[in-house]
């Protein structure tokens, strides 16, 4: 009987050093800094993009917080939604522009058209952001995103090329911009 007390006190006196030494152990990984989003960490992401010094601009928020936390979607909401909103007032200045054109000669039909296969190819370009925000949003594959993003910016390129666009600076620059973003999603 005694040896099975002797047994049971070595036991219990193992037990509570085995659990003091556990968490001793654990305190010490416990204190181990956490990695954050650092300048170089977006310089790195940016560098792909179409114009780096306006992505670390855009992305500039992210400076600091948990790199562990930092997902694609983190990093690509605020450009997303930028892209969302300029295309749409680009959108809506190509359709300004349209009406605003003369419906008697000397226009040239080809200019009508022109400004129509623009307003078309704006038209799906928007919805494919909005797609690939919906996409992002339910957490699909991020290359489906920048798929979406990508055929979005051959769309919008499109509408460069027409004569008299090509004429409008203010269209040139919102343009780039919308560019510009959306090379920072396809850059993640």
């Amino acid at each position: 009987m005694k040896v099975l007390q002797l047994i049971a006190s070595f036991l219990i006196i193992f037990a509570i050093l085995l659990s003091f030494s556990l968490n001793n152990s654990t305190f010490t990984y416990a204190v181990e800094p956490k990695k954050l989003v650092t300048k170089e960490f977006l310089s790195n992401i940016c560098s792909k993009s179409y114009y780096p010094t306006f992505c670390e601009d855009v992305l500039h928020h992210l400076i600091g917080r948990p790199l562990s936390k930092t997902t694609f979607s983190t990093l690509a909401t605020k450009p997303l939604n930028l892209a969302i909103s300029d295309a749409k007032k680009t959108q809506q200045m190509i359709n300004i522009m349209y009406k605003s054109l003369p419906r008697i000669p000397p226009i040239c039909p080809y200019t009508l058209k022109e400004f129509e296969n623009c307003i078309s190819n704006y038209k799906y370009a928007n919805f494919l952001l909005q797609f690939a925000k919906q996409g992002m949003d339910k957490g699909v594959d991020k290359s489906k995103v920048q798929s979406a993003v990508s055929n979005a910016i051959k769309k919008i390129n499109t509408c460069e090329y027409g004569i008299v666009l090509s004429q409008s600076m203010k269209f040139k620059v919102s343009n780039k911009r919308i560019r510009d973003i959306c090379s920072i999603i396809i850059a993640i």
